[in-house]
This record gives C-alpha cells, sequence and structure tokens, in this order.
C-alpha cells in the first residue's frame, strides 16, 4: 500500500486548496457566462479539468487548432465582459 500523508503536509495542503477554492469558483463563473456551450465545455476541460488541447480534441472531436481558436475567442469574451 502507498504512504498515508504526513499530517503536517495534509494541512498544508488543506489550506491552500481553501485558499484556491474563490480562484477555482471565479473561473468556473467566467466560463459559465460564455454564449457558446461548446466554448463552456472546453473551457471546462482546459481549465477546470486541465486538460491538453489535444486531449480535448480527442474528448469533442474538434481538430486541435480547432479547440486553439475556441479557446482564444471564448478568453477574449471573458476579457471583455470582466475588464481588469
Amino acid at each position: 500500500m502507498g504512504r498515508q500523508p504526513r499530517p503536517l503536509l495534509e494541512a498544508e495542503l488543506h489550506q491552500q486548496d481553501e485558499a484556491l477554492a474563490p480562484l477555482g469558483s471565479a473561473i468556473y463563473r467566467a466560463i459559465l457566462q460564455l454564449d457558446k456551450p461548446t466554448a463552456q465545455l472546453i473551457m471546462e476541460l482546459r481549465y477546470i479539468h486541465c486538460l491538453t488541447v489535444r486531449e480535448i480534441a480527442g474528448e469533442t472531436g474538434y481538430s486541435a487548432s480547432g479547440v486553439r481558436n475556441i479557446i482564444s475567442r471564448a478568453l477574449k469574451e471573458i476579457t471583455k465582459s470582466n475588464p481588469s
């Protein structure tokens, strides 16, 4: 069997997870604001599930360049609706 996590390491990882949770929620809310369901799916696969462009292409049936184009357009849409 694998090693059990050390209590201090486990506590530190839990702290980091809680600190990053608001960022993950913000990312998910931004994705849900996209107009196109396909863009939402691809952005979720990329930025929530951390799939590569090639993996997303395999999952969705789009070409890698098609996935890149959808991501690019979606990022522009998110940037327009949430200027910094």
